[in-house]
């Protein structure tokens, strides 16, 4: 978040008009350097561009280095700033680091991913985001190993290859669990859940109460059902409410809500149902929420696997794919405790 909050200021800064200028020197005589090679502030600004790491150097940033470059041994000292007059508005030139293949290459994996996994794609996470940079640097290692025919170094760079692709697959879980552990829950939802859960209980007693009475015999008859004035009463729904599992009738309820997450994407589904079931000590809830790490987990290894696979889609895939968002649907669809049970 706050990597992209310094890019969207950097935005901003292109947006508004600049007029900056950098000088060779003050008011006293430049060198300009050996016959046929640059001048010491030429060589500087190639340094400092050449040598750049950052992503995006502002202006006043890129000066500054310019200008470090610059010792006693020089009788110059170069400036820099606004110019006045002429149209600066505040803004600031903004030099953008040029990808290397590799970086363009990834950026064209991530997003053949995202177009094949489309709402189940999951955002990677910082570690795998290098690791699959690491990886892009060893299979260029790896490649050129073969074709200079070191064998025993390309077999070694691959077995680097698959612990950094186990050592990702490992931390799917705890990543998965930071990502729902993430969101935040309102007051007002947990007063909800809070509610559901006594509910859910008064609901559970109601139940085991009349199956003693069944276990001796003993058949109620409720006098509410006795009237159809009665059913109409103002007690009715409270009365109606406690002979339904509210649990169940929550997750009936929120069916379209959750289809309509998941359009969104599966993670905004995930955050749509934990935000639901707040902080609820509910058996079946958190079951539910248990499962539904699992098929996170499922859909995030499958798109590791085709990252460290260079995006290469096989059929198998292509079933687990299908598969996966089957569960998911099934996830959804599943209100039942006793189904849920039977499993």
């Amino acid at each position: 978040m706050l990597i992209n909050t310094a890019l969207r200021g950097f935005d901003n800064f292109d947006r508004a008009k600049s007029r900056l200028a950098l000088t060779s020197g003050n008011l006293e005589k430049v060198s300009d350097g050996k016959a046929g090679e640059l001048s010491p502030f030429a060589k500087a600004v190639k340094e400092v561009l050449s040598t750049n790491e950052h992503e995006r150097m502002p202006f006043n940033l890129f000066s500054g280095e310019v200008i470090l470059r610059f010792g006693d041994q020089y009788d110059q000292s170069p400036q820099f700033g606004n110019l006045v007059h002429c149209g600066h508005e505040g803004g600031a030139l903004v030099f953008k680091r040029r990808k290397t293949n590799g970086e363009r290459k990834v950026e064209n994996i991530y997003q053949e991913i995202k177009d094949k996994f489309k709402n189940m794609y999951i955002p990677l996470s910082q570690e795998d985001e290098a690791a699959i940079n690491e990886l892009e640097l060893l299979n260029q290692k790896k490649n050129k190993a073969v074709r200079n025919q070191q064998y025993e170094q390309a077999a070694d760079l691959r077995d680097q290859e698959k612990q950094i692709f186990n050592a990702a697959l490992n931390r799917t879980p705890n990543y998965i669990s930071f990502i729902l552990t993430s969101v935040i829950i309102s007051e007002e939802e947990k007063k909800s859940t809070t509610q559901l859960d006594k509910d859910y209980i008064e609901f559970k007693e109601e139940e085991q109460r009349k199956a003693k009475l069944k276990e001796k015999g003993v058949e109620e008859v409720d006098p509410l059902l006795s009237s159809q004035a009665m059913l109409v009463a103002a007690g009715f729904s409270r009365f109606w409410s406690l002979r339904i599992n509210p649990v169940e009738q929550l997750l009936k309820q929120e069916q379209d809500a959750l289809f309509e997450s998941l359009d969104n994407g599966i993670i905004e589904l995930a955050i749509h149902y934990v935000k639901l079931i707040g902080n609820s000590q509910n058996p079946f809830l958190i079951e539910k929420l248990n499962s539904l790490m699992i098929i996170l987990q499922e859909v995030y290894g499958t798109q590791l696997k085709l990252l460290f696979a260079n995006n290469k889609l096989t059929r198998n895939d292509i079933m687990n794919l299908k598969q996966q968002e089957l569960d998911i649907w099934n996830w959804i669809l599943e209100v039942n405790e006793a189904e849920s049970n039977k499993d």
